[in-house]
């Protein structure tokens, strides 16, 4: 029963305000660093990172990983300014490094699995929420990280674990009304409706002009059959938000089941008016014309919730052939049946032309063949869906550098960079092309920081020892 999952302060502020709030959370206590440098190329891009230039703080905090390849915090910081522009999958991969680095940080791990829990990653979450088992570990969280922990595992559905760091927050802010809010949608999660009846009530007295409270006490009542006093509580959220869908449909069930199926139609237009693709308010104003004898009327409603559960139902199960495409495709990759993985993504973009992921692995797979006339096709819907992605950027520079266009690599290639300036293998690509456009300082440079990113890359060492060798 997740009634007031999505609701009030604690609601799912989705991938993009993750990151801003990893943003606003994230000027935490800093880890130790190796010298001066380090220490102030940190802070300087902590200071970019207030004032949201990504771009200088990611230049930043790569120069402090030029200073210390070990330094878990530049790493975390990137990884944040990462996700604050929405690139997720880069922010992953700065974020698991910080916590490689400095494995026993509470706070590098609570913000690496706010971000893996973003991108629906559960799996991995709680792997690294597995460090909280240890509650040493939460003394070195502050209020607010604590909070965001608990929500953490609320989502997670883990709610014994999310109660229990209520109960270790709650005394450092005995007066936050968060609390009790949501220990009520915990307690109703779990259906012990009295308990949670009690903690929205308290809820509503520190949360005077948020709705959200008022309507877990109502959804209560309803499903208590107190449908007066749900009525009451309700109409009082709707009135702080006249606009929340959720509340007014609810409003209208319970309107329903009082019998004002007329009352219940004006709550239902609006939903209708500000979301259109609300099937519930269609079903329930097919019931409410029906009870006020408009056979016609109902009916009409009847078959235009028919109709666009249809379309709904047909579109989920296009996105799950979809998906399964994909995933056995990245099976096959994995299993190196390259021409197999081929035809599933082909597949994929015959059936979603759109589908960016299927574009970008099928412009891999022709990159690497030598194909790159075919991997064009790919990589020019790619830019046109998604002009800013740093792995679309960077595949357009390693397309042009194949085609000996190195102008036009370097163009793509510097703008994958400004982005994340933290890949390897990118920037051992701007390398190359620096080399063949005749500026051997700035391959050096490029190379360095590609040996110093994955320094596992022999060939990326390779070239950094030949260009110094014809200096």
């Amino acid at each position: 029963m997740k009634f007031l999952s999505n609701m009030g302060q604690t609601n799912d502020l989705g991938m993009l305000r993750t990151g801003l709030r990893l943003l606003i959370l994230g000027f935490w206590v800093l880890a130790g660093f190796s010298n001066v440098q380090a220490e102030d190329c940190v802070q300087s891009g902590k200071e970019h990172l207030k004032e949201q230039r990504f771009t200088d703080a990611l230049l930043a905090f790569d120069r402090c990983k030029q200073a210390n390849e070990a330094d878990a915090g530049a790493y975390f910081y990137s990884g944040i300014a990462l996700a604050a522009t929405g690139n997720f999958k880069e922010a992953v991969v700065e974020l698991d490094q910080s916590v490689g680095l400095d494995p026993d940080n509470a706070e590098y791990a609570l913000g690496f699995a706010d971000i893996l829990s973003s991108v629906g990653q559960w799996a991995p979450a709680k792997e690294v929420l597995s460090l909280f088992d240890q509650e040493d570990k939460l003394h070195q969280l502050d209020t607010e990280q604590l909070w965001l922990l608990s929500e953490l595992y609320y989502k997670a559905e883990d709610f014994e674990q999310s109660l229990k760091l209520l109960d270790w927050v709650a005394p450092k802010i005995p007066e936050d009304p968060r609390i009790d809010f949501r220990r009520g949608q915990i307690y109703m999660d779990g259906s012990n409706l009295e308990e949670a009846l009690v903690h929205f009530r308290k809820a509503i007295e520190g949360m005077p002009g948020m709705g959200a409270p008022l309507f877990g006490v109502g959804v209560i009542l309803r499903l208590q059959n107190k449908l007066e006093e749900a009525k009451q509580a309700i109409v009082e959220a709707v009135k702080l938000e006249p606009v929340n869908i959720e509340f007014l449909w609810q409003l209208a069930e319970v309107c329903l089941g009082l019998n004002q199926p007329e009352e219940a139609v004006e709550y239902l237009v609006r939903i209708e008016k500000a979301d259109d693709s609300f099937l519930e308010a269609y079903r329930l104003l097919g019931d409410s014309y029906r009870r006020l004898g408009d056979q016609a009327l109902a009916q009409a409603y009847l078959d235009k919730f028919q109709s666009l559960r249809a379309s709904q139902q047909a579109a989920e199960a296009f996105n799950e052939d979809i998906q399964s495409a994909i995933a056995r495709g990245e099976e096959k990759l994995q299993e190196n049946e390259i021409d197999k993985a081929q035809e599933l993504f082909q597949e994929v973009v015959e059936k979603a032309p759109d589908n960016w992921l299927a574009h970008s692995y099928l412009a891999k797979i022709y990159l690497s063949s030598g194909y790159s006339r075919f991997a064009y096709l790919h990589l020019s819907k790619m830019e046109k869906l998604n002009p800013e992605s740093v792995e679309g950027n960077y595949l357009l520079g390693q397309y042009w550098y194949q085609r000996r266009d190195f102008r036009q690599a370097q163009l793509y290639t510097a703008k994958a960079k400004n982005r994340y300036p933290g890949s390897g293998v990118l920037r051992n690509l701007l390398g190359n092309i620096y080399v063949e456009i005749g500026q051997p300082k700035k391959a050096i440079e490029e190379y360095e920081a590609a040996v110093r990113l994955e320094p596992d890359r022999p060939d990326f060492r390779r070239n950094y020892e030949a260009i110094l060798r014809n200096q």
